[in-house]
């Protein structure tokens, strides 16, 4: 379900105005919203981050809930339904999710 949330998420995005390009690989997928929007991050595991450092403007996405939180971006953890932190581009994937009734709990 979340991946046709996310293609309707896309198609939001781009009648916003924005491009967008959607990186699917067997760790994480990701939605990168140009020009300088951020990216989202959506983990199958949340040990898949390694040693990606996220940015101030990226959201990521983690089934577990089980990531160390750097101080930046926002932190989704969708099997807890809590976040942590805040960027632009996150509150509104957050605000687009809340249509299909799906809300988080702010840790933070």
């Amino acid at each position: 379900m979340l991946d046709k949330i996310n293609h309707e998420f896309i198609d939001y995005v781009e009648s916003q105005g924005f491009a967008t390009d959607l990186i699917e690989n067997p760790d994480f997928d990701r939605i990168d919203v140009k020009p300088n929007c951020g990216s989202i991050y959506f983990l199958r595991n949340s040990a898949d981050i390694g040693e990606t450092e996220f940015t101030s403007a990226d959201t990521v996405i983690s089934p577990s809930g089980d990531i160390v939180r750097q101080d930046r971006g926002l932190i989704l953890h969708a099997g807890r339904r809590e976040r942590i932190g805040s960027n632009s581009l996150g509150e509104e994937y957050v605000r687009f999710l809340s249509r299909y009734g799906i809300r988080f709990d702010r840790l933070d």
